[in-house]
């Protein structure tokens, strides 16, 4: 913004005020007016003025001379303030010496009393005092001249009176331009102040950042709009050194360099297309999470998880700043735990097998003494409940599951899935109520999709309380999917426990520290079936509320929307539990039908 150009007051006002106060100022404030009376002086004694005149125009002279004196030898700074103003104020006097030795020059030389009347002007003394002491200046120094020479006419009244009047004038507009500079000062004052704060802080702040970035493990790179490194710390530096061995422009130009990365996809066998690198994707202006990459060469890899997100400034995007997390000990150890499970839990199988058969054989022969079977129906028990725990570990370190979607009447299998469990209901003293269609084909693996619901089911049993309900309810929605809710009146959970409830291994706080058995893979293992199909599940849930669980899974193609059974029904349909006596089926139907069975253990309460 280009300023506006000073008036001739200002200027001057802002030098005076430069200069109004110590040694220096009052020299150059008095040196000019000395000076003249000394012109003036001279004058007299040598044009053939009278002796009194050169005698009166000597002693402003000397008095100016001894004021200029006065001002160079007097500490001024040291005194109170406006002490320097007792030399303008002095110099009316010498002034009015002059005029009155030589009457005839009175309007002439009285203008020599504008070099005080402007000092005081300039000098911040309150208005109404520098008004009182210009008016009486101007009056002693145009006295003199009106009484040697009084006006006879009106014209030379108006030409007597100019010269006070101009002198006021030129003043007053000095003194307001004077009070407007220091007010703009002291605005200046405080934005340089307040801009020098607001420089100190940011650079605090900047080095508070900088330590932090420095001091955390995670690579942090900050481009521009045009792809250029604007920061990036240490760790940042390290990902690119391996990313990029021996190219020194990708510290400063990673947008032109990544392209000549060595970048591979998740899998750590494919390379990475360079419109779908991290750099790249962040420059086109895509915000991502968790992109999963393999950098470096192929002796020493490196895994990184990639997050980005877009800078705007409104509507404007300045830049991006990614995150390099390097996951790859991570994924190390979680490939080691995966195999360490699959081996153990392999390894149980056959000694399981062997417990629940020697068992089942020697109840079924009879005739032991009533307290062998109940030690053997407890290790019958015990030996069931490691059987399923074994079987989660196994499904959950084989990866995703393969599901074979057949049409299948969802209602069924609902009804068998609470048939089997209400033995555990029972036990847990905890109703169990229905609310179905008459029927609900729909496209499902029967086998994978009986699993998920017993999970459901039995979790849902597990946290309920005494004298509580279960409420299983289905339908066919509108917009042409199968919905199954499992809805109970339990201990409830956190909304942050309830987005973690099908995370691998995920227990909160309360399960934790509940008597509830579990290990956390039950509601992971139910997400990765369903996931399978094509369906969702999703979990709501409030503390001391209860928890309602919903699937959503395709229809089958001849399915039309039909309402659900009015009104819900408790039990279930008995032929589901009159299958054959003893254990069968393997180890699906062995979960699905076990009253103690905990597939469902994840649940994150």
């Amino acid at each position: 913004m280009s300023r506006s150009p000073e008036t001739w007051t200002t200027a001057l006002a802002r030098s005076l005020l430069q200069v109004r106060e110590g040694r220096t100022a009052t020299t150059i404030l008095q040196l000019p007016l000395t000076g003249l009376l000394a012109l003036v002086w001279i004058s007299t004694a040598t044009t053939g003025g009278t002796a009194t005149a050169a005698v009166i125009t000597a002693t402003a002279f000397l008095g100016a001379l001894a004021l200029l004196v006065l001002g160079l030898a007097v500490p001024w700074p040291r005194l109170p303030p406006g002490s320097p103003l007792v030399i303008p104020v002095l110099d009316v006097a010498a002034v009015a010496l002059a005029v009155l030795a030589v009457p005839g020059y009175g309007h002439a030389l009285g203008m020599l009393v504008v070099f005080p009347a402007v000092w005081l002007a300039a000098s911040g003394l309150h208005g109404r005092w520098m008004l009182t002491l210009l008016l009486m200046g101007a009056a002693l120094v145009a006295l003199p001249a009106w009484l040697s020479h009084p006006p006879t006419t009106p014209g030379q009244t108006v030409l007597a009176l100019l010269l006070p009047l101009g002198v006021i004038a030129l003043a007053v507009s000095v003194h307001a331009a004077t009070v407007h500079q220091r007010e703009q000062d002291r605005l200046l004052a405080e934005q340089r102040e307040a801009a020098e704060r607001a420089v100190e802080e940011s650079r605090h702040s900047a080095e508070l950042l900088s330590a932090g970035l420095a001091a955390i493990d995670v690579g942090i790179l900050v481009i521009d709009e045009d792809g250029h490194a604007v920061s990036r710390n240490a760790e940042m530096q390290r990902l690119l050194a391996v990313a990029a061995p021996g190219d020194p422009r990708a510290a400063e130009d990673p947008a032109a360099s990544e392209p000549d990365f060595l970048v591979l996809g998740a899998d750590g066998r494919r390379p990475v297309s360079a419109a779908r690198r991290p750099v790249a994707r962040a420059l086109s202006g895509e915000d991502f999470s968790r992109q999963l990459l393999w950098i470096g060469d192929c002796e020493h890899p490196r895994a990184v998880s990639v997050t980005a997100r877009s800078v705007w400034d409104g509507p404007a995007r300045r830049g991006s700043v990614l995150a390099f997390t390097d996951v790859t000990d991570l994924l190390h150890a979680v490939t080691a735990r995966d195999q360490l499970l699959a081996t153990v839990t392999h390894d149980l199988r056959s000694p399981l097998s062997a417990i629940l058969g020697r068992a089942d054989l020697a109840l079924e022969r009879g005739g032991l003494p009533e307290r062998a079977e109940r030690d053997l129906a407890a290790i019958v028990h015990g030996a069931e409940h490691m059987q399923s725990i074994v079987q989660d570990l196994l499904h959950s370190s084989a990866g995703a599951p393969q599901a074979v979607p057949l049409p299948a009447d969802l209602v069924e299998l609902i009804e068998e899935t609470v048939a089997a469990a209400e033995h555990a209901a029972t036990d847990a003293e905890v109703d169990l109520a229905l609310d179905l269609p008459h029927q609900l084909p729909a496209l499902v693996d029967p086998i994978r999709m009986r699993r998920v619901l017993d999970n459901l089911l039995v979790n849902a049993i597990k946290y309920s309380p005494v004298g509580g309900e279960v409420l299983v309810r289905a339908l066919a929605s509108e917009d042409g999917e199968a919905v199954v809710e499992v809805q109970d009146r339990g201990r409830g959970m956190t909304e942050a426990e309830a987005g973690n409830a099908f995370t691998r291994f995920y227990r909160a706080d309360s399960a934790r520290h509940s008597a509830v058995p579990g290990v956390g893979l039950g509601l992971y293992i139910c997400k990765s079936i369903v996931d399978a199909h094509g369906g969702t599940i999703e979990c709501r849930s409030r503390p001391n509320e209860g928890t309602t669980f919903t699937v959503r899974l395709p229809l089958a193609a001849d399915e039309a929307p039909d309402g659900g059974r009015p009104g819900p029904r408790s039990g279930a349909p008995s032929p589901a539990g009159d299958r054959p006596g003893g254990r069968s089926g393997g180890p699906a139907d062995d979960a699905a039908h076990d009253p103690a069975h905990d597939p469902a253990d994840a649940r994150s309460r």
